[in-house]
């Protein structure tokens, strides 16, 4: 909410999920996803930053889950309040758990200062503005999707050059990324899902992987959005081209 409180109904169901859930081991770990439209969270407001931190806790303390990922959109380049939100969600953290971000698509200065001509790129972050965040959060998943790009080709071609990029801007940071893909199929006016898909994305991302430009050691795997989207046909897709196995 515009408070940064979390209604009760909405999680009242979480323990009982994690006590299935966790009966499969401890290969996978459980984070909240904990979003808002930036325009109606005031993150100036210090009262409003220190509550979605309150309201965060209750996940780590209450429920034990493994760490806060924030989906606060969109994020535009400079902003401070968003920082001091992540610092804040840091220290509560501890070694509780860790901090996951979701970001835009990573656009290099050089690229951008072309770009930027022939495009109205709303969204955009600096690379100091990554690295920023990266100072700050365990794992960045960047949503790389809803672009306007018509051509499975070049979806492909920008994610091979965004796992490149993303890679070596992070090579030095404690953070890893993680590649967001989109398993949804409704049209509109920023997405064309005969082109942005699951299967040219992990193409795209195994080009970026197999560059060698590219640093393999701060890329942490991809992130599909999302589950209740995704279909048996896009499984075997990700079966086939980005098994662990293979």
């Amino acid at each position: 909410e515009p408070d940064g409180t979390i209604p009760l109904e909405r999680y009242r169901a979480l323990g009982d999920f994690l006590s299935m859930a966790r009966t499969y081991g401890d290969r996978m770990k459980f984070l909240p996803w904990i979003g808002q439209l930036r325009g109606k969270l005031p993150l100036a407001s210090l009262a409003v930053r220190r509550q979605v931190v309150a309201t965060a806790e209750i996940f780590i303390r209450d429920f034990g889950m493994d760490g806060i990922h924030l989906d606060i959109e969109p994020i535009v380049d400079g902003d401070s309040d968003f920082l001091y939100l992540l610092e804040d969600m840091k220290k509560m953290l501890g070694t509780r758990g860790g901090l996951s971000v979701a970001l835009p698509e990573l656009i290099p200065d050089h690229v951008f200062r072309v770009m930027r001509r022939v495009m109205n790129l709303k969204s955009y972050l600096s690379s100091d503005y990554f690295l920023r965040v990266a100072g700050v959060a365990d794992q960045i998943a960047v949503m790389t999707y809803e672009n306007s790009i018509r051509s499975g080709w070049l979806y492909r071609f920008f994610l091979k050059h965004e796992v490149i990029w993303l890679t070596n801007l992070l090579a030095d940071s404690h953070a890893r990324v993680l590649i967001g893909l989109p398993t949804y199929d409704e049209e509109s006016a920023s997405f064309y899902p005969e082109a942005e898909n699951i299967e040219q994305g992990l193409l795209g991302v195994i080009d970026g992987l197999n560059s060698w430009r590219s640093e393999r050691a701060a890329f942490e795997g991809v992130a599909l959005y999302g589950e209740w989207t995704t279909d048996s046909g896009e499984w075997a897709v990700m079966e086939r081209l980005f098994s662990r196995k293979k």
